[in-house]
């Protein structure tokens, strides 16, 4: 935690100006300001997952959202994915939990969410990670009216391999900024010159999420999104696990197997460690509220 911490303090700039007033590009179809309501339909209300309010929604719903939300200008708003690994870390981590719970939209990531939600009688409409969901969304984009895409992590020339795959599948983005995510002194201003409809935060828990809620409220954007490996993954340089893993709910496996080392403790330590928060957490719900350590 200590190292995650250390991390995080890194990445946050010290003393931000304030976003540019002019030459803010605005969609004739959608100029809503970023204080005005941008409400999400859900299906029901938030699942409260081990001290974090998660998004229950259809995909439907979701796209509705981004796209308005990406037209729009202000405080950026911010969606989030979490699974087992995530809220391991905002169990012990009261400032975690309070970054996640301020996002607009946090989505469940994983099977261990769909285990938790099973466990106090509810359930998610579907899986929702990142790195299928985010080029799905990109996916509605028009060519008329293109989303610019502003890429930021990785390291460096991961995110320009990502731009060159992400513009070639999907006609409706233009990837208008990049950045590596260790190149974080002058991010903001970078960000904010390049104006772009999405930003994609890809870092890793907790560093993105912390980053994002430090500067949403002076970023040019329309949307910033913790996306993790995805700027990876779309490069090509990182292998997803095949199809028919994905399918069986063991990507984690698959990535543990190539990455023994660095994900030993995530996943062999933290997923028992998950498991026995989930029923702790779930069995005590039902008769009031069980507060992670360190409160709300």
């Amino acid at each position: 935690m200590t190292r995650h911490r250390a991390a995080v303090r890194a990445l946050v700039p010290s003393s931000i100006p304030p976003a540019p007033v002019s030459g803010v590009r605005v969609s004739p179809s959608a100029s809503a300001s970023a204080d005005a309501e941008l409400p999400l339909a859900t299906e029901a209300a938030p699942l409260d997952c081990l001290g974090v309010p998660v998004t229950r929604a259809r995909f439907e719903a979701l796209r509705d959202w981004f796209h308005a939300a990406a037209r729009t200008r202000g405080a950026a708003r911010v969606m989030h994915f979490v699974n087992a690994h995530t809220l391991n870390l905002a169990w012990t981590d009261a400032a975690f939990r309070g970054v996640l719970a301020r996002a607009d939209v946090v989505l469940n990531d994983g099977v261990g969410l769909d285990l938790y939600a099973r466990l106090v009688g509810a359930r998610f409409e579907r899986n929702f990670n990142g790195t299928d969901l985010v080029p799905a969304l990109l996916a509605h984009a028009s060519p008329e009216d293109p989303l610019r895409v502003f890429l930021f992590g990785g390291v460096p020339g991961r995110a320009e391999e990502a731009a060159r795959v992400l513009e070639a599948r999907f006609p409706g983005v233009v990837v208008v900024g990049l950045r590596d995510g260790y190149a974080h002194d002058g991010a903001v201003e970078a960000i904010n010159a390049a104006s772009p409809d999405v930003l994609l935060v890809g870092m890793g828990n907790p560093v993105q999420e912390t980053w994002v809620e430090s500067v949403r409220h002076v970023l040019d954007v329309g949307v910033a999104v913790g996306v993790g490996a995805l700027i990876d993954f779309r490069s090509g340089r990182i292998p997803r696990a095949p199809g028919w893993v994905r399918a069986a709910r063991l990507e984690w496996l698959f990535r543990l197997a190539r990455e023994p080392k660095r994900l030993f403790r995530r996943y062999v330590l933290g997923n028992p460690a998950f498991v026995g928060r989930a029923l702790a957490y779930a069995f005590v719900s039902r008769r009031g509220a069980l507060s992670p350590p360190g409160g709300r």
